[in-house]
């Protein structure tokens, strides 16, 4: 219906001409090395030849005339825009052989009636945004208000394209990237947002934030200005976002700031408390199925996953970090690290002095501060001790503090790995003897 009423007034028209024909036209054209367009030949058919062709022809499409007065409009984001496309392309297909609609009608005809108010859409489709104002004005209707947004790029500057396997959601998903952390990460780097640039700190916002955020710029027109007064009287703030914000040049993605993001929503859904059982379940599966053959020998008890999430909340930026590489030590014992025999005996004081200690009392700052102590007294310097301790605790040479290995671990664990080494030791002077 909305095809024909352009018909009728006169506002398109059929095209008649073949694949051969337009194929010529683009071939010409690019031998004098011209942009190719179509001619219009069809635009120019008497009444007479046009109702002659329809009768003889089954396929045709329909085509678009655009009148070389160029309609300006205001861009949210990049101000007054000016394109006169008449003089730079011929009459737009708007309706295919096999009667599909094109983007140029199918998006103006469904955003009319979909009321929509605003469209916000991909710097590419802004030199189209002339042919679609004079479609609207075709049609008699309003248009929307037009916002288009800068490209994303690489950060080699190439353009990002979805043909690259590693820019879908899957990969980032399978990478043990959060949802509110890739958002965040797009709406950081297309921006839009006040943001203090004394302030070089990162800031993870809810998706609550981003909707109520973005809602408030639709209930007030003063979106310049820092402070508004809405019908009630009261003082309101107004959000951070505004597409008068959004950069106007393309924007590169800079992959060191995704990792960031991620670790904020992690620390923040360790603030609550839902959250924060579902990512314990998760890390618990996780340590399941990268140590699938000791099963019967992990630590995950609810306490220790807790634990083992709020040390690294600041040490990692992603759940599997915590169960792959250096930190493995959180989860299976070490391979059995050979030691002396002075080495055992250092080992069993201190195992007898930790089974002492409340488990109140068993956190970093009292272990250190006694394994200084001790070490002050024993034949073993505190430095060799150290080194002893991290190896029988996690099999590492570096790491975390051997205080910040025992506080991780917990008591228990902790005085296991310890006895086991030992008794190793004892074993092996038996078989000696």
């Amino acid at each position: 219906d909305q095809v024909n009423h352009l018909i009728e007034t006169g506002a398109a028209y059929p095209c008649f001409c073949s694949d051969t024909r337009l194929g010529l036209l683009k071939r010409e054209a690019l031998r004098n090395r011209q942009v190719p367009r179509y001619d219009n030949k069809c635009r120019h058919l008497s009444l007479e030849d046009r109702q002659e062709k329809l009768n003889c022809y089954d396929s045709y499409c329909i085509r678009f005339k655009l009148t070389p007065n160029p309609e300006p409009f205001t861009d949210l984001v990049f101000g007054p825009v000016s394109y006169d496309v008449a003089q730079h392309e011929g009459d737009p297909v708007i309706l295919k052989s096999d009667k599909y609609p094109t983007y140029h009608l199918a998006n103006v005809v469904d955003d009319h009636f979909m009321e929509i108010s605003h469209v916000l859409r991909g710097m590419e489709w802004q030199v189209s945004t002339t042919k679609h104002l004079l479609m609207y004005k075709a049609f008699g209707w309003t248009p929307p208000k037009y916002a288009h947004l800068p490209l994303l790029m690489n950060p080699d500057g190439t353009k990002l394209s979805k043909r690259q396997g590693d820019i879908r959601v899957e990969s980032f998903r399978d990478g043990d990237i959060f949802p509110l952390a890739l958002l965040n990460y797009v709406t950081h780097a297309g921006g839009g947002f006040h943001r203090d640039p004394s302030d070089e700190k990162l800031r993870i916002f809810s998706l609550e934030e981003l909707i109520r955020q973005l809602s408030y710029s639709d209930c007030f027109t003063c979106l310049n200005e820092h402070l508004v007064n809405p019908p009630d009287g009261n003082t309101v703030r107004l959000p951070q976002f505004s597409l008068e914000r959004i950069n106007c040049n393309s924007c590169q993605l800079l992959p060191e700031k995704l990792p960031q993001f991620n670790k904020l929503e992690l620390r923040r859904r360790l603030t609550v408390e839902r959250d924060a059982v579902v990512l314990a379940n998760q890390l618990r599966q996780l340590v399941a199925s990268t140590f699938p053959d000791r099963l019967s020998c992990l630590q995950l008890d609810e306490d220790h996953v807790r634990s083992v999430l709020n040390w690294g909340q600041d040490r990692v930026h992603k759940l599997s970090d915590l169960v792959h590489g250096d930190l493995a030590f959180l989860w299976v014992m070490p391979s059995p690290h050979p030691i002396q025999a002075r080495e055992a005996e250092v080992l069993e004081e201190i195992k007898q002095h930790l089974v002492g200690i409340p488990v109140s009392q068993f956190n970093k700052e009292h272990l250190i501060g006694w394994l200084r102590e001790f070490a002050a007294t024993s034949y073993l310097p505190f430095n060799k001790q150290m080194k002893l301790l991290r190896q029988v605790l996690s099999g590492l040479k570096e790491g975390p503090g051997v205080a910040e290995m025992m506080e991780i671990l917990g008591k228990d664990n902790t005085v296991a790995r310890l006895d086991r080494s030992i008794s190793q030791k004892v074993e092996a002077e038996k078989i000696k003897s």
